[in-house]
């Protein structure tokens, strides 16, 4: 949000920069039909300036009137969640491969290195791909149990 200086400069005087202050720091009340209230004044459509925009790592789509908008970064939790997610992808491939039935119970064995995944979230993996149990000691690899 930026004021158009060449409209409200005249109009405002030294009253604008608090507007523009206001405006930049997000402290304004928008009042519809594309009006908005900064630092007391009210600002008609053609005296803000809207930009719809994202910061590095945000996505943002506007409509309507209503903005979102969305942080895309990516931390440590949601990498994890992602390898969770690509392994249990690829169980259930390898179920399919093997010809198991949807309901066939199943040993899980996956290498060390993913460790920190049963660790963190093996009562989920268990659950999505009908394991009975996750070994964490070679490649991975299934065991329909009898």
């Amino acid at each position: 949000m930026k004021p158009n200086l060449p409209v409200l400069g005249p109009r405002l005087g030294k009253e604008l920069r608090a507007v523009q202050q206001a405006l930049q720091g997000g402290d304004f009340e928008e009042l519809g039909d594309g009006r908005f209230r900064a630092a007391g004044h009210e600002l008609e459509p053609g005296e803000v300036l809207v930009e719809r925009g994202g910061r590095e790592g945000w996505s943002v789509a506007a409509a309507e009137g209503v903005t979102v908008a969305l942080d895309l970064t990516l931390d440590a939790e949601l990498e994890l969640e992602g390898r969770v997610y690509d392994l249990i992808r690829q169980v259930n491939t390898m179920r399919k491969d093997e010809g198991l039935a949807l309901t066939d119970r199943i040993v899980l064995t996956v290498p060390p290195a993913e460790s920190e995944l049963v660790a963190r979230h093996g009562d989920w993996i268990k659950g999505e791909v009908l394991a009975t149990e996750i070994r964490v000691d070679g490649d991975v690899a299934i065991a329909k149990v009898s």
